[in-house]
């Protein structure tokens, strides 16, 4: 698998993660999608910037 892909794998199930996660805290639960969506693309990229410095 070429990094780019593995990224983008890494983001989407980042996104389902945290999506279950914010789903359960009722006080969040409605901007659940929202949060789940910035944060999980935001720590995916930032994970790959990691890899991308570290191995190219």
């Amino acid at each position: 698998m070429t990094k780019t892909l593995l990224v983008l794998i890494l983001m989407a199930v980042l996104v389902f993660v945290l999506n279950f996660v914010f789903g359960m805290i009722p006080m969040i639960a409605g901007y659940s999608l929202p949060l789940a969506l910035f944060l999980g693309i935001s720590l995916g990229f930032y994970i790959y910037t990691l890899i991308d410095n570290r191995i190219g």
